[in-house]
């Protein structure tokens, strides 16, 4: 998953006086719970939903002021996930969860309208497809005071992710977020984070803000997740202030027993945790595989380097002897093995004991009768082992023809 490319949603309200309400969603990752038989709550398999600004849901106010006024019919609410079309089949009906955060239907008295933990809302996508989408983790979640975090080598820099300009801001007409920053930090009051730029415009209310490590406050961190702080709520141009909906706001509410609903952590996740087995599965044998596979290879060069070393010959009285032909009972055949590592084992079968004088490569072949005579010669060194078997083939009679080949007689 992608952060912020994966979970910025575009936001779209058709009104009936062909008017749009236009912004920006950002989507998290919540345990819907439910009451068992014992009376516990099993958490189901997390699902994807969307939070954004409640402003981004209302009409005009009869004083003219934007998103303040009446809550648009659920019904008329659509949006579309990251890098998909505009078109109504690749959007996605939604309905507002009461449970978690409801809002007012009635347009806002102007007391209200700061208020700024009564202007965020959550979204389920009815659609179960699309509920499977991306969606920010809590572990994801900026909880901490950003002045803790505010190192002077990596200070944390805000980016805002959205749809500045909304339908006239889509390139291709394609739903792909633009982010817009480094932002600094003005402040952190009263559940809202305020940053100091101007690079954000309409359509990017809902939209998600971010904070990622800048070396020196001037350079992107390439390997740093980026982790959600808020919403992005409102801009002042006259200030160059962006105010956010901090997530710690929001958290709080989820943190409230009566809310049926928990952000759900990826370490917890049945899903997750079934990856995260296979991964410490896969952890725990890559490394085994990777030494077997050294060992393997390693063990094939070394099988045939001694396959090709060793070397097994017969010698009788010092000559060599043609193993094809047999051999005159007597002085027995000596089986010389040549090209043994050294501190090899060698194993002999067929072979008589080893005599004092004998080097240990050497062995007399066995002579106690004619026929054949089988010699097996095996050399083991480390864990490679090759073996060479000859057969010497022994005879009581003189196979060298006496002239003729006819007995002289005698005189």
């Amino acid at each position: 998953m992608r952060i912020p490319q994966d979970v910025i949603w575009y936001v779209r309200c058709e009104l009936t006086d062909n008017r749009m309400l236009e912004g920006s969603a950002v989507a998290i990752k919540l345990c819907p719970t439910h009451p068992e038989k014992n009376g516990g709550l099993a958490k189901a398999e997390p699902r994807t939903f969307l939070l954004t600004c409640t402003h981004v849901l209302r009409k005009s106010h009869d004083d003219r002021s934007e998103g303040a006024g009446s809550l648009v019919d659920p019904s008329w609410i659509r949006v579309w996930p990251p890098g998909v079309g505009l078109s109504d089949s690749q959007s996605c009906k939604v309905r507002i969860v009461r449970e978690i955060q409801d809002p007012d239907p009635r347009p806002l008295p102007e007391a209200d309208r700061k208020d700024l933990s009564k202007d965020w809302v959550v979204l389920e996508i009815l659609d179960s497809n699309d509920a499977l989408r991306p969606g920010i983790w809590l572990e994801d979640w900026h909880l901490e005071s950003l002045e803790r975090t505010n190192h002077r080598l990596w200070p944390i820099r805000a980016e805002v992710s959205g749809y500045p300009g909304g339908l006239a801001g889509l390139e291709q007409g394609i739903t792909q977020a633009t982010t817009s920053g480094p932002f600094l930090f003005r402040s952190e009051t009263e559940g809202a984070v305020v940053l100091t730029g101007s690079d954000t415009r309409p359509g990017m209310s809902g939209g998600g803000v971010f904070g990622i490590p800048y070396l020196f406050g001037a350079v992107r961190s390439l390997n740093a997740k980026p982790r959600w702080i808020g919403l992005h709520r409102a801009r002042s141009d006259q200030t160059l202030q962006c105010r956010s909906i901090s997530a710690k706001l929001i958290h709080e509410r989820f943190s409230n027993p009566e809310v049926p609903w928990d952000l759900a952590s990826r370490k917890l996740s049945p899903t997750t945790e079934h990856f995260s087995a296979i991964r410490w599965l896969v952890g725990l044998l890559l490394p085994l595989l990777l030494v077997a596979g050294w060992f393997g290879f390693n063990h094939r060069r070394a099988q045939r380097l001694l396959d090709a070393a060793v070397q097994v010959h017969v010698t009788l009285k010092g000559e060599p002897i043609d193993l094809s032909k047999e051999v005159l009972l007597g002085v027995p055949p000596l089986v010389v093995v040549d090209g043994a590592p050294q501190g090899a084992e060698i194993q002999w079968t067929g072979t008589a004991e080893r005599e004092a004088n004998q080097k240990q490569n050497e062995r007399f072949v066995s002579t106690l009768k004619s026929g054949e005579q089988e010699v097996t010669v095996t050399v083991r060194s480390g864990w490679c082992q090759t073996q060479r078997r000859l057969v010497v083939r022994f005879t009581d009679v003189p196979w060298e023809p006496l002239g003729s080949g006819e007995l002289e007689e005698s005189p």
